[in-house]
Formats: C-alpha cells, structure tokens, sequence
C-alpha cells in the first residue's frame, strides 16, 4: 500500500512488542514475523535522492520522519535504515508550527531516536525487488551522490489493497528531481462511497499513469502481475514486469523492462504481442517539469535548474505531444496543478507485435548520446527472477 501506510501498519506493531516487552518481558514471537527483522529498510529503499518516495498505490510521496525505523535501526544495529530521515526531520520541524501537528508518531521520537548518524548507507542494496503480494522493484546508481538517479517499478493487481491500476507504472529521479511522478491518492470520500465506480476516478486509474494504454481502455482490474526478471549486475541493473494479465483482452503479451544503463541513461523498453492490428497504443509520463518543444522524437525537461531529455528510439516516427494532467477531467476528479503527461501514440503494425523503447538522460550526464540502447525485449534481458 505504499510507504506510508507502511507507516500506520508497522508503527503500530512496534507498539505492541514494546508494550508487550514491558508488561511481560517477551512480545509472544511477534518480533520473528517472516520478514519482521528486515523492514527497517524499507523506506529508505523506497525513497528518492529528491526526497521523495515511490508512492505507489494510493500512498503519499512525502517522507515523514518515522519513529518506528529508529526503533528498527537501534534493535537490529542498523543506522543505515535512516537514510532520508534527517532531511525529513528538518522538513517537519521547519515547517509552519514546527510540523508537531502534522506527524501522530513524532512524540516517540523522543523514546527510541537513534543518535548514531555516522551510518555507512553504502550497506543497503543499490537494487532491490520484493516478492510479496505487491511486488515493486527499486533500483538507484547510488548511495551517496545527489544527484543519484533512482527508480520505481510497480507490478501486482489494481485490485490489491488500496490499489490504483499502475501496473507497469513508475517513479523517476535524477539531479535531485522527481521528473516521473505518481499523482497520488484521490479524496476517499470520492472514491470509497458506497456504489462508487472508483476505476471512474482519473487518478486511480491508467490513464494517469506512467503506463501504456491500449486504445483507450483500462487496465483489467482483476489481472495479477509479477516481476518475472530481476538483475542487481552493476553493468545492467533492471526489472521486467509481466502485465499481460492486466491488458488481457487487448493483448496477448505485454512486457515492460526498466534497466538503469553504464552511460547514466534510464531505458524503458516495452514489447507487446497480439495486439489488434491498428489499434492505437499510448505510452506516458506524467511530470512536474515543463515540457520543450513536442513534434520530434526528442523531448527536453527543465525543472528548477536541472534539465533532462527523453527520446523515442522505437518505433522510428513516433514523437512527442503533451497530454493535460493539470485540469480535473470530471467533476469528481481533482486538479493536478503543475503536471502534464509527456506522450506518444503509435499504432500496432498487421504483425500485432509491437516494441516501445525510450531513454530518459539525466542533463547532468549530458544529452550527446543518441544511439539506441543494445537491448532486446524484455524477456531476453537476463535469467528469470
């Protein structure tokens, strides 16, 4: 459900192991839950070098200060799970009535803060992936660099719980932005009344997302999906979901591959078979950059004083439009000022089998590569996950 409704369950349960280990000197073996003793890690993992976190579902991209990771890091003697808390302490504490009324948690900071911030972050994995029930794979070309680029790849059901139909769907940082962003949670009010359409609501939907639509119809909300590759190799770190049961009916096959290439490039790489021939195939990123000049297979981002580019390598001919995110599309919709969708639309040739290759260039890594990347479909990238 995201990092912060990791936030709501996870803090909770530290709650009752203190309390338990107070009142009776044991928690009962609550603490030897399967993967208890490693989900310290989690929010760091799933935080951005901008600060922001993969917010995936209908999670929030703030970082919160969170007593239960210091809790966490004291236990299992690892600082290293703090990476992205100081800069979210000095957010709340800077923040108009010094942030005490926006974080429930943050009075227990004062029982278990961890003082040790000489934490070597260099220990967490630079790439990770989880096999639980929504999976998501998370890879970043550092620790220490600022302008590290990060990403965040969503696979699993729309029908999971709190779930938005983002499979595929990912989070992009670079030069200390986040250039590829998840709009978020809509009101519950809109979207948890009784007989509500809730697949009706734009944000929830796939049309918001940095996803592929295929003629103009949405993902099926029943489909389960999974990581089918994964690869921590230093030479080509990536993930490739399988989204064929969320585009049943619209395709045969659908696959997505993201790989974080040696020359600082982001590769997005889709391929896709038994597809109608002609139907109209949508590939988008929503962004709080401004977007250059469209009409060409090349696209420049500014955002504060970075910049970025992202070019179509396949197929030959697509090129680039802007799709309005800003304004809400119906009236139970909400606005999503200072947004707007980088896209392009292609349609499937007689064969049914269509591949979708785009890079993403840091500005910081420079824009003087243009040849394509020497990546296959996803599925030949490497061994199966």
């Amino acid at each position: 459900e995201g990092p912060g409704y990791w936030s709501y369950g996870t803090t909770f349960n530290v709650l009752l192991i203190e309390l338990l280990e107070h009142a009776f000197g044991q928690n009962f073996g609550l603490d030897r839950a399967p993967g208890f003793d490693q989900t310290g890690a989690f929010l760091a993992l799933a935080t951005g070098p901008s600060g922001a976190t993969f917010n995936f579902a209908d999670g929030s991209s703030r970082r919160h200060v969170e007593p239960a990771v210091h809790w966490f890091a004291t236990r299992y003697r690892r600082p290293d799970w703090l990476a992205g808390d100081g800069p979210a302490l000095r957010r709340e504490l800077d923040a108009p009535g010094n942030g005490r009324t926006g974080n429930r948690f943050l009075p227990l900071l004062l029982l278990w803060a961890q003082e040790d911030r000489s934490a070597d972050y260099t220990r967490l994995p630079l790439h990770w992936t989880g096999d639980g029930a929504v999976p998501v794979a998370l890879h970043r070309s550092s620790w220490t660099d600022p302008k590290a680029v990060f990403v965040g790849l969503k696979a699993g059901s729309p029908s999971g719980p709190h779930g938005q139909m983002d499979i595929g769907s990912f989070v992009l940082d670079a030069d200390g932005q986040r250039w590829a962003v998840d709009l978020g949670a809509e009101d519950y009010h809109l979207v948890e009344t009784h007989r509500a359409n809730r697949w009706t609501v734009f944000r929830q939907n796939s049309l918001s997302h940095n996803t592929l639509v295929i003629g103009d119809a949405l993902q099926v909300a029943s489909g389960k999906t999974r990581i089918v590759r994964f690869s921590s190799d230093p030479a080509f770190p990536h993930s490739v979901v399988d989204m064929s049961p969320v585009y049943a009916g619209q395709a045969a096959t659908a696959h997505r591959g993201i790989a974080l290439l040696p020359d600082g490039r982001v590769l997005v790489r889709d391929h896709l078979t038994g597809l109608k021939p002609g139907v109209a195939v949508r590939w988008g990123m929503v962004t709080t950059a401004r977007p250059g000049e469209t009409g060409s297979d090349s696209l420049e981002l500014r955002q504060h004083d970075a910049k970025a580019r992202l070019r179509i390598h396949q197929p030959t001919g697509a090129t680039w439009v802007s799709v309005d995110t800003a304004e809400a599309r119906e009236k139970w919709d909400s606005p999503n000022p200072g947004t707007v969708m980088a896209a392009f639309t292609v349609q499937a040739p007689d064969s049914g089998t269509l591949d979708l290759a785009v890079t993403f260039s840091p500005g910081s890594r420079g824009h003087a590569t243009v040849a394509p990347p020497r990546a296959g479909p996803p599925l030949d990238w490497s061994s199966p996950h």
